[in-house]
């Protein structure tokens, strides 16, 4: 199974991927699958194939996490070439999340045939561009909300 997010709106990304890692404690509590990867530091390519190839102990699903694989041209065609030995877009018991906080065309710019692949087959698939407008809106109206906030008219015209 494959996840992917990406868009240049960093902090809605970032909300979107601590959603889903929460999910998955929630889900697996001990989190003994869950790794990290994030290939804007020094990580080196085999931690990730050690993270896919070992067998988990326990049976629940793994989630690896990578980051910034397209930072790397070398890296995300390793990557390209692990989901295809292991046809990691058909397996159940792997999930890879790949996030990613660029737009699609730098994306391309780095990999098109990576970035077709992960639109064509994961699922679920999220863009997080800048909001703008009415969209803008509600979502400030949201998350004010969520803090048991409100927010005047006009405070959110003078805001946006």
């Amino acid at each position: 199974m494959i996840i992917f997010f990406y868009g240049s709106d960093g902090y809605r990304l970032k909300e979107g991927t601590a959603e889903v890692v929460s999910k998955y404690k929630d889900k697996y509590p001990s989190a003994l699958n869950l790794t990290f990867h994030d290939f804007s530091q020094s990580v080196s390519f085999d931690s990730l194939a050690v993270a896919i190839k070992n067998v988990s102990f326990f049976r629940e699903t793994k989630l690896v996490v990578i980051k910034n694989v397209f930072s790397n041209k070398a890296a995300s065609e390793q990557l390209t070439d692990l989901i295809s030995r292991y046809q990691l877009q058909a397996e159940k018991d792997i999930a890879l999340f790949i996030i990613e906080p660029r737009t699609k065309g730098d994306l391309q710019k780095t990999n098109v045939s990576l970035v077709s692949f992960f639109l064509k087959h994961a699922k679920p698939v999220k863009e997080f561009e800048p909001l703008k407008g009415t969209a803008l809106e509600v979502w400030v109206t949201k998350i004010c909300a969520q803090r048991s906030k409100t927010i005047s008219r006009s405070a959110l015209s003078l805001l946006l």
